[in-house]
């Protein structure tokens, strides 16, 4: 069994944590009931890794909610505390991939009576159009530089060997489909599902276009990621893949996809309608089938979110050194954020807002808040906002701003945006007087809980 498999991950999680995995011993119904299943798990602050069978395809196991816990993806990382800097690190630190000759993923192949129905592809919500894979890696191959770039996309499955993809919702690949499409050429690519999940956190990190997101996912697992080069398309993917989907985006044609269900909670039913032909498929003799759970899902939003935290500090900090940290709340899907700001000059938060807001166009909510209060505890964004914001002084909006499919109100990809300066001035910091214990006494009191495992 190799390290970079999804095999390894979870029995090195069950070794160590075996808590950490709920295994569903009865098979269940294909549709619905895995997705109402990690609703119920939500309830808990975190939950578990979800594994079941499914009538019908019982010889492919399903798996999911891998990121619906904070403390996993640390584990995934080898990292528990200053992510963000440590993702830094790895961006800064890549270790380059390596072609190898053979791997599991290819240990059947075919391009002759293709049929993708092989795998357990569940239908998660009512209000969905059909049956999809909830996020994919979709690989493609930048033709200057050789990157190979990865995002994460919902696929609807559509036939045997077509799926429906939405490329707008990732500027890599949305701007390839379209120097493909003035050509008058389809897009070559290839949908990899299931994987270590090192490899989804590098595809959901989105980094430059000129850096290649597989030397990410090597720095991620300390060693490089060994591929396979593709039979029917010349784009590589991992060795211990789980399922490999050789093939192209049609820019010629336009099928119906959608509706599925966002992050927001809502159906979504804005897609380009593009078509993802198969012409070869590769798998393991046994493969896993991992999905992540679709919707309002820790799943799905953790792993957005420390990405997008970590990317957009960054940036941040580049040019405004005053930020501190950076949040994006659960409850506000990917559209909302919380600034911690050091005491800065007048103005400067406002500018950390502005600058969020046009790095991240999905971002319509941000509000700005000093270095006593937990941006990581929404209460405490709540009560600055209550008690240090002076509406129309502080609050303003950015009419007609760019954003994304994302947001069910946005009209023309526009949308009204707010920003909240919830930071005390410095004469407020000067007149206000912050009741709170002293540092030492903190410790103490930490000490004496920690005794009663509290």
């Amino acid at each position: 069994m190799e390290k970079q498999s999804l095999t390894y991950y979870l029995q090195d999680l069950q070794n160590k944590y075996p808590k950490e995995i709920l295994h569903i011993e009865k098979p269940i119904e294909r549709d619905f009931v895995f997705q109402a299943l990690g609703w119920e798990l939500d309830k808990q602050a975190n939950p578990p890794v979800l594994c079941a069978r499914v009538e019908n395809y019982e010889d492919i196991p399903v798996v999911g909610n891998l990121f619906a816990s904070r403390q996993r993806i640390s584990y995934i990382l080898g990292q528990s505390r200053q992510i963000s800097r440590y993702w830094q690190y790895l961006e800064r630190h890549p270790i380059p991939a390596i072609i190898t000759s053979s791997g599991p993923v290819q240990e059947e192949f075919t391009t002759r009576q293709i049929n993708m129905d092989f795998l357990p592809l569940m239908q998660a919500y009512p209000t969905d159009a059909a049956r999809y894979i909830p996020a994919a890696i979709v690989v493609i191959k930048n033709p200057q530089t050789g990157a190979h770039s990865l995002s994460l996309h919902r696929l609807q499955f559509k036939n045997a060997n077509t799926l429906g993809i939405n490329v707008h919702m990732r500027p890599h690949l949305f701007y390839a489909f379209e120097q493909a499409r003035q050509k008058g050429e389809n897009l070559p690519a290839t949908i990899i599902v299931g994987c270590h999940p090192a490899l989804m956190l590098a595809a959901a990190a989105q980094p430059g276009l000129k850096q290649n997101a597989y030397d990410i996912a090597g720095a991620i697992l300390q060693e490089p990621l060994r591929l396979l080069k593709g039979r029917t398309v010349d784009i590589d993917y991992p060795a211990e893949a789980e399922v490999a989907l050789e093939g192209y985006i049609s820019t010629r044609e336009q099928e119906p996809e959608g509706a599925f269900a966002q992050l927001t909670g809502f159906a979504d039913f804005r897609s380009m309608q593009s078509p993802f032909h198969c012409t070869g498929l590769a798998h393991r003799h046994k493969p896993i089938y991992h999905i992540t759970l679709p919707g309002r899902s820790k799943d799905q939003l953790n792993l957005g979110h420390m990405l997008c935290e970590t990317a957009m500090l960054a940036r941040l900090q580049e040019k405004i050194p005053w930020v501190n940290d950076l949040s994006y709340p659960i409850s506000g899907g990917e559209m909302q954020a919380y600034i911690q700001m050091k005491p800065a000059p007048a103005g400067m938060a406002k500018a950390a807002i502005n600058m969020l807001m046009g790095l991240d166009p999905s971002i319509k909510l941000a509000v700005a808040v000093d270095m006593d209060i937990d941006i990581r505890r929404e209460e405490e964004v709540l009560r600055a906002v209550a008690t240090r914001v002076r509406y129309g002084v502080d609050s303003f909006l950015v009419h007609n701003a760019f954003s994304t499919s994302f947001d069910p109100i946005s009209q023309q990809y526009t949308v009204t945006k707010c920003g909240i300066d919830a930071t005390l001035s410095e004469k407020a910091r000067k007149d206000i007087i912050l009741c709170r214990p002293a540092g030492k006494d903190m410790a103490k009191a930490k000490m004496i809980l920690s005794q009663y495992n509290r």
